[in-house]
Formats: C-alpha cells, structure tokens, sequence
C-alpha cells in the first residue's frame, strides 16, 4: 500500500491518462473546428456566393489562327448562341450570322443560316474566374462538325477562350458577349 501513495497517490494509468488528455483535447477541438467551418462554407454558398448564370442570348465571335486549309487562316466567324442553364450544366442551338474570308463578308439570312447543338459544364472557381466547356456539333452544308470551346467568365457579360474544330481542322480565339434576343 506504501507504493501506491509514493508518486502522490497515482497508478501509472491514470498518470498515462492525464499525460495524453491534452492530445485527445486538441483533436477533438480540431474536429469540432473543422464542422464549424465547413457549416459556414455551405451557408456561404447557399445564401451568400451567386453562382454564374449564363442562360440567355450570346454572340460568338470566331478567329481562326491556324487551319489546315491556309485561306482560312485568319477568317473571322459570328454566331448566335442560345443556352440554357441547369445547375452547371449549359444546352442550347447555335446559328452561324456570317463569315470574313479575305476581306470578304458573307452575311446569312436567317432562312439560310447553318444550325448546331452546344451542350456543356461550368467549373466554378472561387479564387479565379470560372470556366466554361462547351461542345458544338454542326450540321454544315457539306459535313457536320464538332467544335470544342474552353471558355474563361470574364464578366457576367463576357466569356473568352479557344476553341478547336474538326471543320478545316482548326484552332484559334473566341470571344462571347452577352446580346439582345433579334
């Protein structure tokens, strides 16, 4: 009995006990912080962040800077996007308004226009602008196309990127600005 009172009253569990109770302290406080902060991302992102809405009427503005057709290079293409948003995922039709081929401007009408299918994803970005990936599938006069764009949200008004395109294998800048319904 004169041992257990010797290092003042205390078996060598409860010594062990109290030894690692600040650990056990700490990580409970950092899970309990942890659930704290994660409540309030989700308040944030449900009452507070706006997620872009990018439905509604767009005007694209092709460049092409490289093709496998040389005349083409250079060439400048209009058109008329209209999406729909669910979430992150964007629908919607295109029609091509006009072409710049050397100097050269060919404006369609609307009866004449050549249509097309855009589906595509948003990625939100917190600390930078969000992206948006669209595809774009064309039923041209001679064959159809795809045509991928990889856009940047400059503003809610602005999307700008590149795009790559199975129609004369080419590459090059798009611009959309957000426009009125003709």
């Amino acid at each position: 009995m004169g041992d257990r009172f010797a290092n003042g009253g205390r078996s060598s569990a409860v010594k062990f006990f109290w030894r690692i109770c600040p650990i056990i302290n700490n990580i409970i406080s950092a899970v309990i912080s942890a659930f704290i902060i994660a409540g309030l991302l989700a308040i944030w992102n449900d009452y507070f962040y706006k997620a872009d809405q990018l439905a509604g009427f767009w005007r694209a503005e092709f460049e092409i800077q490289q093709s496998d057709i040389a005349r083409f290079e250079g060439m400048k293409t209009s058109y008329a996007f209209i999406l729909q948003q669910e979430g992150q995922v964007l629908r919607g039709a295109t029609e091509k308004i006009s072409e710049e081929v050397d100097g050269e401007i060919k404006n369609y009408q609307p009866y004449d226009r050549i249509h097309g299918n855009a589906s595509g994803t948003i990625t939100y970005r917190v600390y930078s602008n969000s992206t948006l990936d669209l595809v774009v599938q064309e039923n041209g006069r001679l064959r159809k196309s795809t045509t991928i764009l990889h856009l940047e949200l400059v503003s809610q008004n602005r999307l700008e990127g590149t795009f790559a395109s199975t129609a004369a294998t080419s590459v090059g800048r798009v611009v959309l600005k957000r426009a009125e319904p003709n």
